[in-house]
């Protein structure tokens, strides 16, 4: 179902911020080291978020933060009608995906499942790869950082 949502478009972008949730839903009352059992996408050992990625890579371009067009300048030309899907690097270790609505000003919005709208400020590393940096959400949970170190691009076609 998220592969129709992603090769039609024509559904709104909640769905998507939905559809990333339930990537992770496993992680809710579990350790974030309970990865090598499969049950969220805290790090590249889960399968669901790897899979749904790879599947969209068929349609549209990914890039890494090491490749040539860094992924700072790209996440510049996104809309809400052509985002782009973001996986975070923690700096604490493992991952998180996002999806990325283009630049308001300073920041760049995010859709988060577990942090919301994130509004995080448009900072990029030597390697092209962008700064990523959550406030406290909803739940009262605390900040968060991390690096976007890989994305796909549906403005890019």
């Amino acid at each position: 179902m998220l592969l129709k949502y992603a090769m039609n478009r024509d559904v709104a972008i909640g769905f998507i911020q939905i559809m990333c949730g339930k990537m992770e839903m496993g992680r809710c009352g579990t350790s974030a080291t309970r990865s090598d059992q499969r049950w969220h996408e805290w790090s590249s050992d889960g399968t669901i978020g790897w899979v749904l990625l790879d599947a969209l890579q068929k349609k549209w371009p990914a890039l890494n933060a090491t490749d040539s067009w860094p992924i700072y300048e790209k996440l510049k030309t996104c809309s809400a009608g052509k985002p782009a899907i973001c996986r975070v690097a923690w700096n604490t270790g493992y991952g998180h995906f996002v999806v990325c609505l283009g630049a308001s000003g300073a920041n760049f919005i995010f859709l988060d499942p577990y942090y919301g709208i994130v509004f995080s400020p448009a900072t990029k590393n030597l390697f092209g790869g962008v700064h990523y940096k959550t406030k406290k959400n909803s739940f009262a949970k605390g900040e968060a950082t991390g690096l976007i170190d890989y994305a796909i691009f549906t403005n890019l076609t």
